[in-house]
């Protein structure tokens, strides 16, 4: 793993007399902003074991990270569609109490656990496998190695874009925030489409579906 110190040489330079723990936390946000952005950053989790009657599950990821989306959901190799309460409500009045042997959406509530539509009405050892999208703790200093060696600059060009918008301090730079802005954002899209590209994708034109009789 590579860590906010070795991006340090790509900022510090150009922000002179700014306290190394808040160049730290421009890192942070930046690279948070960005892995949210680009769903770039992605781990495959344990398998975990399906409970009759239970919807809910929590994938454990790695230490010093947070889920930021899961990206991919199967269940015994069947993979579930991606939806939403809302859609759900429209389209599937009783998902809340309707079961099945193999369930076939997901959706991500809000403390990020996942929640199975409708309901497993079978136990299943390991039958759940997840794909997650990450983004670094805020107390987190470590990062992919990839990640550095290919986005350092755009980490960088956001770090830097927030550290010379702050007002007031010898390192305060407002005639360059644009210009960082824009390189961090040219990143970022990037990164999306090579994301992508390099991933499969659901279609967007997956729709909610009734599932019981």
């Amino acid at each position: 793993m590579a860590t906010i110190q070795d991006i340090f040489p790509y900022v510090m330079p150009s922000v002179q007399g700014c306290p190394t723990a808040i160049v730290k936390n421009a890192l942070r946000h930046a690279i948070n902003e960005f892995c949210e952005k680009t769903l770039i950053w992605r781990v495959a989790v344990a398998p975990i074991d399906i409970v009759e009657g239970q919807s809910t599950y929590t994938a454990t990821v790695p230490v010093g990270t947070v889920l930021v989306a899961p990206v991919y959901v199967a269940m015994n190799n069947n993979i579930l569609s991606p939806t939403n309460i809302e859609d759900l409500d429209q389209t599937c009045s009783g998902w809340r109490v309707s079961s099945a042997n193999t369930p076939l959406m997901y959706f991500a509530d809000n403390n990020a656990a996942l929640q199975l539509v409708p309901t497993p009405s079978e136990t299943a050892t390991g039958a759940l496998s997840v794909e997650v999208a990450l983004k670094m703790d805020l107390t987190s200093d470590s990062l992919p190695d990839w990640m550095f060696q290919n986005w350092v600059e755009t980490l960088a060009h956001g770090a830097l874009m927030r550290l010379h918008a702050m007002p007031g301090h010898v390192w305060t730079d407002t005639t360059t925030v644009a210009y960082h802005k824009s390189k961090f954002r040219d990143g970022i899209s990037r990164a999306k489409s090579k994301t992508m590209k390099s991933f499969s994708r659901q279609s967007k034109t997956v729709q909610p579906r009734q599932f019981w009789q």
